[in-house]
C-alpha cells in the first residue's frame, strides 16, 4: 500500500531539491518527471528494501505502477527506487542496479540521491517539515528546515542521505530555523509519552525553563519593577539545569552555554545585591537618630552609586548583541538537545537513576556544609537546584506521588534560605570593604581610623545578627531534605515513576514544581 498524501509530500520535497540544485547536476525536466514518479512509488521499494537479487526481474507491483512509461525510463525509475532503498554501501550497490546503459547510471544515482534525501526529511510521515531554503556553498549543500520536528530531523537526515556525496560530488547538510515562541510553548506543554528518549524529555524541560528565562529578560528590558531579580533566578535555574544534565549532554556546547549563562548571572547578581543592600541601608537609616542617619549617608551614597553602575552594566549587556546571540544559541540548543550517543537511553529509565545521583550529590554537599565557608554554601545551593531540576524532569515522566510536590517545595525553600545567607555575606563583605577605604582615608587625615563610621559599624552588626537568625531558621527548611526524610520522599517519587505515565483517560495528579 502507498500513502497518497505522504507520497505526494515526498515528491514535492524531491522536486524542490531538484530545482534548488539544478546548477550542480544540470539535468533536464524529463529527469525531474522521473524523480517525481519515483517519489510517488518509493514506499514500494522501501518495503521491498532492495532485497530482490540481480536477475530476479521486476516485482509485479513495480510493473503495474510503472506501466505506460517507455522502457528506458522504466528501467531508470526502477533502478533508482531500488538504489534509494538499498541498505548497504552506496559505492557497491550490487543487485540494486539492474542493467541500464552506462550513460544513464549517473541519472539513476541522481534520482536515487534526491529521493533518499527527500524521504529522510519525513521519516515519521507526519508531513510537518518544511524546506525553507537550499544554499549551495563550496563543497557542500545546506538545506534549512522548519517545523516542530525540524531539529530532530536535521540531526537524523545526515545519516540517511548517504547517496548524496557519490551522486553530486558534494556533501549535504541540514540545519533548521530556530523554534518560535509558539513552537517552544508547544514543546514545553506537550504530553509525555512512554517511548520518549532522554533527549526528548530534556528538550521539554529546557524549553519550559527557556521560556521563563526569555520572559524575565523581556521584563528587564521593559523596565518592570523586580524584573532583574526574576531574571537572575531564571538564569541561575537554567544554568544549574544544564549542569545537572551535563553527564548526558555533549561537553562543548553545554559547557559554552553554562559559561555564558554564568557571566550573565554574575552581572545580574551584582546589580541585585547592590540594590538590596541599598534598600536595607535606607530601611536601617530610617530607624536611626538624626546624627546616626547622617553618619550612614556616605555608605548609602556609595551603595547607590555602585548599584546604579552595576545595573547600567547589566542593562547594557541585555540590550547588546551578546544577549541576542545567547538567546539564539539557547533556542537552537533546546530545539536539538545534544545528548551523547551512549547516553541516549529511554527517558523513563534515565530519570530515576539521575534523580538518585542528584539526591546523593546533595547529601554529600550537606555533609560537607559549613555555614562559614562561602564555597560550601554555594556548593549546597547548587546541588539543591540540580536536584530540583531532575525532580522537575521526573514530574514530566509520569504521574507522581504528592511527595514530589512536598520535596519540590522543600528544595525551593532551602535554596531561597541559602540565597539569603549568601546575600547577607555579600552585604557584610561590602561593609568591610567600605570600612577599609574609610580607615585609609582617616589615616591620611591623621585621625582615628573608624572615627565617624560608628553608624556603619552598627549596620554591620545588624547584618551579622540577621545572618545568625537566618542560619538558625535554616534548620526548619533543612530537616525535610536531609537524611531519612529525603530518602523516604525520594522512594515515593521513584515508586510513582515505576508505575509509568498516567493514562490519558484518568486525571493525572500533578503539582506545580
Amino acid at each position: 500500500m502507498i500513502s497518497t498524501p505522504h507520497a505526494g509530500y515526498v515528491a514535492g520535497l524531491a522536486g524542490a531539491l531538484f530545482d534548488a540544485t539544478r546548477s550542480l547536476h544540470h539535468q533536464s525536466p524529463a529527469v525531474r518527471t522521473m524523480l517525481v514518479a519515483a517519489a510517488r512509488l518509493h514506499e514500494l521499494a522501501a518495503g521491498d528494501n532492495g532485497a530482490a537479487p540481480a536477475g530476479a526481474g521486476e516485482a509485479p507491483g513495480d510493473v503495474r505502477l510503472a506501466a505506460g512509461l517507455p522502457r528506458g525510463q522504466r528501467a531508470i525509475l526502477l533502478a533508482a527506487l531500488r538504489l534509494a532503498a538499498w541498505p548497504g554501501d552506496p559505492a557497491k550497490p550490487g543487485a540494486s542496479l539492474p542493467e541500464v546503459k552506462a550513460h544513464q547510471k549517473k541519472v539513476v544515482r541522481l534520482i536515487a540521491a534526491l529521493l533518499q534525501a527527500a524521504d529522510a526529511l519525513d521519516e515519521a510521515q507526519d508531513q510537518s517539515i518544511r524546506l525553507e531554503a537550499v544554499t549551495i556553498e563550496p563543497g557542500r549543500v545546506v538545506a534549512r528546515l522548519s517545523g516542530p520536528r525540524a531539529p530532530r530531523v536535521a540531526r537524523q537526515a545526515h545519516d540517511r542521505a548517504r547517496l548524496w556525496r557519490s551522486a553530486l560530488r558534494t556533501r549535504l547538510e541540514f540545519t533548521f530555523t530556530p523554534l518560535s515562541p509558539a513552537e517552544l510553548a508547544q514543546l514545553a506543554t506537550s504530553p509525555p509519552a512512554s517511548d520518549w528518549m532522554l533527549s526528548r524529555g530534556l528538550q521539554r524541560l529546557l524549553a519550559g525553563a527557556l521560556l521563563r528565562w526569555q520572559a524575565s529578560l523581556e521584563s528587564v528590558v521593559a523596565g518592570q519593577a523586580g524584573a532583574m531579580v526574576a531574571a537572575e533566578q531564571a538564569t541561575t535555574y537554567l544554568r544549574q539545569a544544564l549542569a545537572a544534565f551535563q553527564a548526558a549532554l555533549k561537553r562543548k556546547p553545554s559547557r559554552r552555554l553554562r559559561q555564558d549563562l554564568g557571566a550573565l548571572e554574575t552581572l545580574l547578581r551584582e546589580a541585585n545585591d547592590w540594590d538590596r543592600l541599598r534598600g536595607s541601608l535606607l530601611a536601617f537609616q530610617s530607624r536611626q537618630r538624626p546624627d546616626a542617619a547622617a553618619g550612614l549617608q556616605p555608605f548609602v551614597d556609595a551603595a547607590g552609586q555602585a548599584a546604579q553602575q552595576a545595573q547600567g552594566i547589566a542593562s547594557a549587556w541585555l540590550h547588546g548583541p551578546a544577549a541576542f546571540e545567547l538567546a539564539e544559541t539557547l533556542v537552537d540548543f533546546a530545539g536539538l538537545v545534544p545528548v551523547r550517543r551512549k547516553q541516549e537511553v529511554a527517558f523513563s529509565a534515565a530519570v530515576p537513576e539521575q534523580l538518585r545521583a542528584a539526591a546523593a550529590a546533595m547529601g554529600t554537599a550537606q555533609a560537607k556544609f559549613s555555614a562559614q565557608e562561602p564555597k560550601a554554601l554555594r556548593r549546597l545551593a547548587n546541588s539543591a537546584l540540580r536536584c530540583r531540576a531532575w525532580l522537575d524532569a521526573a514530574g514530566d515522566a509520569g504521574r507522581l506521588d504528592i511527595a514530589a510536590a512536598d520535596l519540590g517545595t522543600d528544595l525551593g525553600q532551602l535554596a531561597q534560605r541559602l540565597d539569603v545567607l549568601r546575600q547577607l555575606d555579600t552585604a557584610d563583605a561590602a561593609v568591610g570593604a567600605f570600612l577599609d577605604r574609610w580607615a585609609v582615608r582617616q589615616a591620611r587625615r591623621k585621625a582615628p581610623q573608624l572615627h565617624g563610621a560608628e553608624p556603619v559599624l552598627a549596620f554591620r552588626q545588624a547584618v551579622r545578627a540577621q545572618r545568625r537568625q537566618e542560619q538558625r531558621a535554616l534548620a526548619g527548611d533543612w530537616r525535610p531534605v536531609r537524611g531519612r526524610t529525603l530518602n523516604r520522599r525520594l522512594a515515593k517519587v521513584l515508586a510513582a515513576l515505576a508505575r509509568g505515565p498516567a493514562r490519558p483517560d484518568l486525571p493525572a495528579q500533578t503539582s506545580a514544581l
